[in-house]
Protein backbone atom coordinates (compact mmCIF):
# COMPACT_ATOMS: atom_id res chain seq x y z
CA UNK A 1 0.00 0.00 0.00
CA UNK A 2 3.06 2.21 -0.15
CA UNK A 3 2.19 3.66 -3.57
CA UNK A 4 -1.42 4.79 -3.01
CA UNK A 5 -2.78 7.80 -1.16
CA UNK A 6 -6.47 6.90 -0.94
CA UNK A 7 -8.67 3.83 -0.69
CA UNK A 8 -11.30 5.56 -2.82
CA UNK A 9 -9.38 5.99 -6.04
CA UNK A 10 -8.45 3.99 -9.12
CA UNK A 11 -7.02 1.00 -7.20
CA UNK A 12 -9.54 0.53 -4.38
CA UNK A 13 -13.08 1.37 -3.33
CA UNK A 14 -14.44 1.32 0.25
CA UNK A 15 -18.09 0.46 0.85
CA UNK A 16 -18.84 1.60 4.42
CA UNK A 17 -22.08 -0.29 5.01
CA UNK A 18 -22.50 0.76 8.65
CA UNK A 19 -21.26 4.40 8.37
CA UNK A 20 -18.90 3.75 11.30
CA UNK A 21 -15.10 3.32 11.26
CA UNK A 22 -14.06 1.69 8.00
CA UNK A 23 -11.00 0.63 5.99
CA UNK A 24 -8.25 3.24 5.90
CA UNK A 25 -4.56 3.50 5.09
CA UNK A 26 -2.26 3.49 8.11
CA UNK A 27 1.44 3.81 8.83
CA UNK A 28 0.98 2.54 12.42
CA UNK A 29 1.72 -1.06 11.40
CA UNK A 30 2.67 -3.08 8.32
CA UNK A 31 3.71 -6.64 7.56
CA UNK A 32 6.33 -5.16 5.21
CA UNK A 33 7.13 -1.63 4.12
CA UNK A 34 5.54 1.17 6.11
CA UNK A 35 1.85 1.17 5.14
CA UNK A 36 -1.07 -1.24 5.46
CA UNK A 37 -4.84 -0.93 5.68
CA UNK A 38 -6.86 -1.19 8.87
CA UNK A 39 -10.21 -0.77 10.53
CA UNK A 40 -10.11 0.93 13.91
CA UNK A 41 -12.48 -1.67 15.30
CA UNK A 42 -11.46 -1.11 18.93
CA UNK A 43 -13.12 2.32 18.83
CA UNK A 44 -16.33 1.03 17.19
CA UNK A 45 -19.43 1.14 19.31
CA UNK A 46 -21.69 -0.66 16.84
CA UNK A 47 -21.60 -3.98 15.06
CA UNK A 48 -21.51 -3.65 11.31
CA UNK A 49 -19.86 -4.54 8.04
CA UNK A 50 -17.33 -2.91 5.75
CA UNK A 51 -16.15 -3.88 2.26
CA UNK A 52 -12.96 -3.09 0.37
CA UNK A 53 -13.09 -3.71 -3.40
CA UNK A 54 -10.12 -4.01 -5.74
CA UNK A 55 -10.06 -2.42 -9.17
CA UNK A 56 -10.87 -4.62 -12.17
CA UNK A 57 -7.91 -6.84 -13.05
CA UNK A 58 -7.37 -8.61 -16.36
CA UNK A 59 -6.61 -12.27 -15.62
CA UNK A 60 -7.40 -13.53 -19.12
CA UNK A 61 -4.98 -16.26 -20.14
CA UNK A 62 -3.59 -16.77 -16.63
CA UNK A 63 -3.43 -20.20 -15.00
CA UNK A 64 -3.10 -21.54 -11.46
CA UNK A 65 -3.51 -18.24 -9.60
CA UNK A 66 -4.05 -17.48 -5.94
CA UNK A 67 -4.70 -14.35 -3.92
CA UNK A 68 -2.15 -14.09 -1.13
CA UNK A 69 -2.31 -11.63 1.73
CA UNK A 70 -1.35 -11.12 5.36
CA UNK A 71 -3.58 -9.92 8.16
CA UNK A 72 -3.25 -9.19 11.87
CA UNK A 73 -6.09 -9.26 14.38
CA UNK A 74 -6.61 -9.62 18.13
CA UNK A 75 -9.87 -10.24 19.91
CA UNK A 76 -10.80 -8.06 22.89
CA UNK A 77 -12.32 -11.00 24.80
CA UNK A 78 -13.57 -14.53 24.12
CA UNK A 79 -17.10 -13.34 23.27
CA UNK A 80 -15.92 -11.50 20.11
CA UNK A 81 -16.96 -13.04 16.81
CA UNK A 82 -15.55 -10.61 14.27
CA UNK A 83 -15.22 -12.12 10.80
CA UNK A 84 -12.92 -11.53 7.81
CA UNK A 85 -13.95 -12.80 4.40
CA UNK A 86 -12.39 -12.65 0.94
CA UNK A 87 -14.70 -12.86 -2.08
CA UNK A 88 -13.92 -13.13 -5.78
CA UNK A 89 -16.09 -11.59 -8.52
CA UNK A 90 -16.02 -12.11 -12.27
CA UNK A 91 -17.37 -8.58 -12.91
CA UNK A 92 -18.27 -5.56 -10.83
CA UNK A 93 -21.93 -6.60 -10.56
CA UNK A 94 -21.55 -10.38 -10.41
CA UNK A 95 -22.40 -12.48 -7.38
CA UNK A 96 -19.37 -12.72 -5.08
CA UNK A 97 -18.02 -16.19 -4.31
CA UNK A 98 -16.27 -16.68 -0.98
CA UNK A 99 -12.62 -17.76 -1.18
CA UNK A 100 -11.62 -17.31 2.49
CA UNK A 101 -13.36 -16.85 5.84
CA UNK A 102 -12.24 -16.75 9.47
CA UNK A 103 -14.33 -15.87 12.51
CA UNK A 104 -13.78 -15.49 16.27
CA UNK A 105 -10.81 -17.44 17.61
CA UNK A 106 -9.97 -18.72 14.09
CA UNK A 107 -9.45 -15.08 13.02
CA UNK A 108 -7.06 -14.03 15.80
CA UNK A 109 -3.36 -13.91 15.04
CA UNK A 110 -2.22 -13.15 18.58
CA UNK A 111 -3.52 -13.33 22.12
CA UNK A 112 -6.50 -11.38 23.43
CA UNK A 113 -5.75 -7.66 23.85
CA UNK A 114 -7.87 -5.49 26.14
CA UNK A 115 -6.31 -2.31 24.71
CA UNK A 116 -6.21 -1.20 21.08
CA UNK A 117 -4.21 -3.77 19.06
CA UNK A 118 -1.36 -2.77 16.75
CA UNK A 119 0.89 -5.55 15.42
CA UNK A 120 4.48 -5.08 16.52
CA UNK A 121 6.22 -8.19 15.18
CA UNK A 122 6.05 -10.53 12.19
CA UNK A 123 4.54 -13.15 14.53
CA UNK A 124 1.40 -10.98 14.78
CA UNK A 125 0.64 -11.51 11.05
CA UNK A 126 -0.98 -14.54 9.41
CA UNK A 127 -0.39 -15.43 5.75
CA UNK A 128 -3.37 -16.57 3.68
CA UNK A 129 -3.47 -18.08 0.20
CA UNK A 130 -6.82 -18.48 -1.58
CA UNK A 131 -6.93 -20.25 -4.94
CA UNK A 132 -8.72 -18.75 -7.93
CA UNK A 133 -10.53 -21.36 -10.03
CA UNK A 134 -10.52 -20.86 -13.80
CA UNK A 135 -13.98 -19.20 -13.80
CA UNK A 136 -12.29 -16.11 -12.28
CA UNK A 137 -9.58 -15.83 -14.92
CA UNK A 138 -11.42 -13.10 -16.85
CA UNK A 139 -10.75 -9.51 -17.90
CA UNK A 140 -13.05 -7.93 -15.27
CA UNK A 141 -11.93 -9.91 -12.20
CA UNK A 142 -12.28 -8.16 -8.84
CA UNK A 143 -11.95 -9.23 -5.25
CA UNK A 144 -13.25 -7.76 -2.04
CA UNK A 145 -12.52 -8.06 1.64
CA UNK A 146 -15.49 -7.96 4.00
CA UNK A 147 -15.00 -7.38 7.72
CA UNK A 148 -17.93 -7.99 10.05
CA UNK A 149 -17.52 -6.18 13.37
CA UNK A 150 -18.66 -7.84 16.55
CA UNK A 151 -16.99 -6.16 19.50
CA UNK A 152 -13.40 -7.11 18.79
CA UNK A 153 -10.22 -5.20 18.12
CA UNK A 154 -8.36 -3.54 15.24
CA UNK A 155 -7.69 -5.49 12.03
CA UNK A 156 -4.88 -4.92 9.52
CA UNK A 157 -4.27 -6.26 5.99
CA UNK A 158 -1.05 -6.00 3.99
CA UNK A 159 1.01 -7.61 1.21
CA UNK A 160 -1.85 -8.51 -1.15
CA UNK A 161 -0.59 -10.33 -4.24
CA UNK A 162 -2.12 -12.34 -7.07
Amino acid sequence: FETITSLNGTEWFVNNLDTSNTWKLTNLAAASGSTSIMIDNFANTINGKDELYSRAINLTGATNLSINFKYAFARRDTSNYDKLQLFALTTCNSSPIQRYSAIGSALETTTIKTTAFYPTSSNDWKSVSATLPSLFLVSGFRYKFVFTKNGGNNIFIDDINI
